[in-house]
């Protein structure tokens, strides 16, 4: 019974975006601060790219406030698996629900169907189970999956499970399709070559089907007429069954053309956890390992529940039991025992103030057991009368006192009862009348918004989320979206529940279209007030910076390509925001690019060499981007060939007393570089195999502190000197 969650994926399916003759157009996204930044190179031959997805919502999980999945890397080939920019790492952070990988494009990682690459996943999000997938890759191009990943906590009552299914060319399922609860009270599998048929026997063909798994852990929420009473089907004769709900569930399967009834080469298998307090109805004694409990399935074309098979109770480890069973066809299906019954007749009136509800009222009649509040069954009403008078009955247990809870239907026209519960002693038989007054606890808002654009913004429009709040409790009670343009009037006119003063807020909806907003919230003191207009000021927080890099050649290079590395660096803090490898020729020489800025922040371009790959002389290696938005910025470099030349180093220190400081360790380093290499300067000579015409940094560390000179390598010999006050001299030991 206890699985562990793990879904296996094969992939074969490619595709290759080709978007220019000498290279490639690939967009990165850094999840630490939205920046974008649009390149040319075409190292990778392989991308992995998932999704992380809200099973309930079928939402991306992060993207309305910013958050991340953690993602950890597994399995046997996990050392192939980098980020875009080529690192490699044990952890990723995805940005608003998506995560793009590569694979390393060198052997052994190349995939290849006889060498599939295969590794792991660990996705842990705030709130949510922790989810493993498993994914095998078996050849290059771009690849995505669907991580599907469950709340804890998920609303009592029901939680559906949603996957898609590929299917192969033979229309079969091509690996089992697991579902396991996290609560592990819950699993469902459909077996691999599983090949699906719709009401009429027709095969269901093309790339994939959707399956939809929703369980009920409270009958009353089940679309379907069932309870703890209802009829049932045994060999034809309806008969009256009690359920004990171990839990129900709904399956669905369905293409874009079709809806599954069925399957072939094999059946659907389902597992249930039993309640540890549910008891035989007749004779109120636990269920024990090895009881029968009959399983039935509701057949919906016949309306009715139908007996299927016994299924014998079986137990965990732990002592939990639970029941193994399969399913003929997509059905609801639960498991029930017969007891003794009676009708509860009746009728019942709901009334209201005139036009007290500006929609119609939805609400169900639920009917529940006293002393233990199991759920019977329920009628639904609707109604937009201020009076309205309905018949009632219910199947109840014999010799059982029963109550009656009101309940609201329609989140939007919502209401209080008056009694919200009816309880009676003896329900059996009829004659029962009762009244219930509704109080509307709704309102009806309306105002408007005028939208003012400080900037410009792209294509002339932005995405704008408006949330409604309750400003006393903080509850978030409505979100509107609306695309506007610069002076637009965006109606806000919503049925909402009744609050006495209301918090408005607008937030971006699209990551690379962020705003701030001017005022950023509105509070309504009285909602009831109709007819208001507020004006909001919408400033872009982002702006694009277009331009091209151009490199003029002053060497040979043989033709071949010439690797870069860019980095995006804050201008005041000289932190790398960004940092991207791309690629040149001599036959290539300008490269388009384009990043996305903040405005409350300027930043310069810094090029280096790539480790590894053909060295070079560029000038200027850096440049300032000045005044953000800055559009189609030239970036003009002259590049040569790098030419080593033995260089002897003579370094002298002096301190203010005329001493010579004889030797010490010294750091050098080109200046487009980070790292330093140390070098010992016996009497303040060395020889060093340096590039003629690079420029160097030659430094010395006193009191942890580098105080460096920068000079330029022209021949074979090199002097520079340093001059120290009292202080620094004195932390040498002179």
């Amino acid at each position: 019974m206890k699985l562990k969650k793990l879904h296996i994926v094969s992939i074969t399916l490619s595709f290759l975006l080709a978007l220019g003759a000498c290279s490639k157009l690939n967009e990165v996204k850094n999840p630490l601060d939205g920046f974008k930044l649009i390149v040319n190179y075409d190292i990778f031959e392989t991308f992995v790219s998932f999704r992380f997805i809200d099973t309930s919502t079928g939402e991306l999980l992060g993207v309305s406030d910013g958050s991340s999945v953690t993602v950890t890397i597994g399995g046997e080939d996990q050392e192939g698996v980098v980020s875009q920019l080529g690192e490699h790492s044990t952890q990723y952070a995805s940005f608003s629900g998506l995560l793009a990988l590569a694979l390393n494009p060198k052997p052994p990682y190349v995939p290849e169907p006889e060498n599939p690459f295969n590794f792991t996943i660990t996705a842990d999000f705030d709130g949510y189970y922790s989810e493993e997938f498993f994914v095998e890759i078996t050849e290059t191009g771009s690849h995505t999956f669907d991580v599907y990943m469950e709340k804890v906590g998920s609303p009592t009552g029901y939680r559906e499970y949603f996957r898609k299914i590929p299917l192969n060319e033979a229309n079969e399922v091509d690996h089992s399709v697991s579902i396991d609860s996290h609560d592990e009270n819950f699993c469902f599998v459909i077996p691999a070559k599983s090949i699906f048929f719709d009401a009429d026997g027709e095969q269901v063909t093309g790339d994939e089907v959707s399956l939809s798994v929703i369980v009920y852990n409270r009958i009353e929420y089940a679309p379907v007429p069932t309870a703890l009473i209802t009829d049932v089907e045994v060999g034809g004769n309806k008969e009256t069954a009690a359920f004990n709900p171990l839990n129900l569930a709904k399956v669905r399967i369905w293409s874009d053309t079709k809806e599954v009834s069925y399957l072939q080469n094999g059946e659907m298998q389902i597992c249930f956890e039993i309640d540890p307090t549910l008891k035989d109805p007749r004779t109120w004694a636990p269920i024990k390992e090895g009881d029968a409990l009959k399983i039935w399935q509701f057949d919906k074309p016949g309306k009715t529940w139908v007996y299927k098979n016994d299924v014998s109770v079986l137990k965990n480890s732990d002592g939990s039991k639970y029941i193994n069973t399969s399913i003929d066809y997509c059905a609801m299906f639960s498991g029930a025992i017969v007891q003794g019954v009676c009708r509860f007749n009746g009728n019942i009136k709901f009334s209201s103030e005139v036009n007290a509800f500006s929609d119609p009222v939805s609400l169900s009649l639920d009917c529940y057991r006293q002393g233990d509040g199991k759920f019977i069954e329920k009628g639904l009403y609707g109604f937009s009368e201020s009076e309205y008078s309905a018949d009632f009955s219910f199947l109840v247990p014999e010799n059982n006192p029963v109550k009656l809870s009101v309940n609201n239907q329609n989140s939007t026209n919502s209401f209080e009862a008056t009694p919200a519960e009816i309880q009676v002693a003896s329900p059996c038989g009829g004659g029962y009348s009762f009244e219930v007054r509704l109080e509307p606890t709704s309102m009806d808002f309306t105002g408007a918004i005028r939208f003012h654009f400080v900037g410009s913004f792209p294509n002339g429009q932005v995405e704008v989320g408006i949330d409604f709040y309750d400003a006393q409790t903080g509850q978030l009670l409505l979100t509107q979206r609306h695309t506007v343009s610069d002076n637009e009037v965006v109606d806000l006119s919503t049925s909402i529940k009744q609050v006495n003063s209301l918090r408005i807020v607008y937030n971006a909806i699209n990551p690379d279209n962020w705003f701030f907003a001017d005022p950023s919230e509105i509070i309504v003191d009285n909602p009831l007030a109709n007819g208001l207009l507020w004006e909001v000021g919408l400033t872009p927080e982002k702006c694009l910076l277009n331009g091209d890099l151009v490199f003029n050649f002053t060497g040979p290079f043989g033709g071949g390509n010439i690797y870069f590395e860019v980095e995006v660096r804050d201008e005041q803090t000289g932190a790398i925001i960004e940092s991207y490898i791309l690629q040149c020729s001599e036959t290539n020489t300008t490269i388009p690019f384009s990043v996305v800025l903040p405005n409350d922040k300027t930043v310069f371009l810094k090029l280096k060499r790539v480790v590894g790959e053909t060295k070079f002389h560029v000038y200027p290696y850096e440049i300032s981007v000045g005044t953000p938005c800055q559009q189609n910025l030239t970036w003009n470099m002259e590049i040569s060939p790098v030419e080593m030349q033995l260089v002897n180093v003579n370094v002298l220190i002096t301190c203010p007393n005329a001493q010579i400081i004889p030797s010490f360790k010294g750091y050098y380093r080109l200046v487009w570089e980070d790292e330093w290499e140390e070098v010992s300067l016996v009497y303040g000579s060395a020889s060093l195999n340096m590039e003629l015409n690079g420029t160097y940094e030659l430094g010395i560390i006193i009191d942890g502190k580098m105080i460096s000179k920068e000079y330029i390598v022209t021949g074979p010999d090199l002097s520079l000197e340093f001059e120290l006050n009292d202080q620094e001299c004195g932390s040498l030991g002179y």
